[in-house]
């Protein structure tokens, strides 16, 4: 090979380099952006107060009597957690398991019905038939026409099985889709939202507890590009606040139930708080 030939040759190898140089920085480019727009729920100017899994202070979490008490109270959503039964119903429970109504057995591998009589039987507190683990029907039914709902969708594995799909039919159903936020800790799950309806808001939940060590970091959110960032209280950074600040989302901590806790929220200028106690931040936040 001549001369003229390698400089022939090179020249079109660095051509062809810098092409996917600026080819990358463009794919790069676009994937670090995206314009957040939790308008709707974000139009308050104070503290939003979500109930988290309705007002477990007064009821027990994550039933009927529950969300009616936060709603009631006038808190500005109620947050709630959904996951598939063995018959694909949307059931409104936070763990996969029964294990805290001393049922060793998953929600995934009881037919509803069975679900229901189990904490029916566990909830007998009192004489009221409305303390069971509902469907997510029957918590939406409930809600007025200013509320906002935080839908968890629980997951447990990585990639999607469905689930989306059949909470979107409930929302739609309900005609909740300004009013609605959809978050998971689990950033495919929000990226397969998206997908399906561009246009509902998406929460990134994260923590540094009980989830899995490839979740830790947050800049998952570059990739579900969610509307919100909805960090763990206890181990938020003021760092974080202000970079999901900068990309636009608005800051909704979980779970808010001290003066500590909320003294980091206005510290830190986080937007909203999931909170057991909705009457405690109130009466402290004045």
């Amino acid at each position: 090979m001549c001369i003229v030939d390698v400089v022939n040759f090179t020249s079109i190898m660095l051509f062809y380099l810098l092409i996917t140089i600026v080819a990358l920085c463009v794919f790069l480019w676009k994937f670090l952006q995206w314009t957040p727009f939790p308008k709707e729920i974000a139009s308050k100017n104070r503290l939003v107060i979500w109930g988290h899994r309705g007002y477990p202070a007064k009821n027990t979490e994550n039933t009927l009597p529950s969300f009616k008490e936060a709603i009631a109270y006038g808190v500005d959503g109620i947050e709630l957690d959904v996951q598939w039964s063995l018959d694909k119903k949307l059931v409104v429970f936070h763990d996969f398991d029964l294990s805290s109504l001393g049922i060793e057995k998953q929600i995934s591998q009881l037919l509803y019905s069975e679900i229901k009589s189990i904490s029916l039987k566990a909830y007998n507190k009192t004489q009221n038939s409305d303390f069971y683990i509902p469907i997510l029907k029957e918590v939406l039914e409930l809600l007025p026409p200013e509320s906002f709902v935080n839908i968890e969708i629980k997951s447990k594995q990585l990639f999607c099985n469905g689930i989306e799909q059949d909470v979107l039919d409930a929302v739609k159903t309900f005609k909740l889709g300004s009013r609605t936020l959809i978050s998971s800790f689990n950033p495919l799950v929000l990226k397969k939202i998206k997908k399906l309806s561009p246009k509902l808001k998406t929460g990134y939940l994260w923590s540094l507890e009980d989830v899995p060590r490839w979740l830790f970091p947050h800049y998952w959110a570059y990739y579900c590009k969610p509307d919100t960032f909805n960090p763990d209280i206890n181990f938020v950074t003021k760092k974080q606040v202000e970079w999901a600040k900068n990309k636009g989302m608005k800051v909704y901590a979980f779970t808010v139930n001290s003066d500590t806790q909320l003294q980091t929220v206005n510290q830190y200028k986080i937007d909203g708080v999931f909170t057991d106690d909705p009457a405690l931040i109130k009466d402290n936040n004045k």
